[in-house]
């Protein structure tokens, strides 16, 4: 079974990207714990992927560097999403977010009639393997306050100004 990473270059920094033989199913931005990475390889795949080139994750790296640059708005590289039932079914809902608007937690789990669920779409946002292809980053607290990215606060915030989405945020 094919698994390949390789670091891509973007400015937003450095990205660890990983591709199945399904399409991109791991990006890990540079600030977070090594770690996660290896032990969601172990979880999904059984083994860790190989450091090597692929086209498409050459792709990603020319589609990440486009959106960045506001010449694209939605990504077309395929992605191989793995997680739960109930995980994959949040993320898949997130892809429907358009690009520059904004859902609440509670949005979602009102949407989805789950009573109270702000905290279980959380979790589900949180666990996101793909961050910016599936826009976890579109996903805002209660008051619309920016809570929980992976990237960080200050890059969540980036990506909605780049976006073109209404702030400034009370990230408070």
């Amino acid at each position: 079974m094919l698994l390949v990473c390789r670091e891509i270059k973007t400015s937003l920094g450095s990205l660890q990207a990983a591709v199945s033989e399904k399409g991109l199913c791991r990006l890990l931005f540079s600030v977070e714990d090594a770690d996660r990475w290896n032990l969601w390889f172990d979880r999904h795949f059984g083994r860790i992927p190989e450091s090597g080139q692929h086209p498409l994750i050459d792709e990603l790296e020319s589609q990440l560097n486009e959106y960045l640059s506001r010449k694209i708005r939605a990504f077309s590289v395929p992605v191989d999403l793995r997680g739960t039932e109930f995980q994959t079914t949040i993320w898949t809902r997130l892809l429907e977010i358009p690009y520059g608007a904004t859902v609440t937690y509670g949005d979602l789990a009102f949407e989805m009639g789950i009573s109270g669920g702000s905290r279980a779409i959380g979790g589900a946002v949180g666990s996101n393997p793909v961050p910016i292809l599936v826009p976890c980053h579109r996903v805002l607290g209660a008051s619309g306050q920016l809570v929980g990215f992976a990237g960080g606060i200050d890059l969540k915030e980036r990506l909605l100004e780049l976006e073109g989405a209404r702030i400034p945020f009370d990230s408070e």
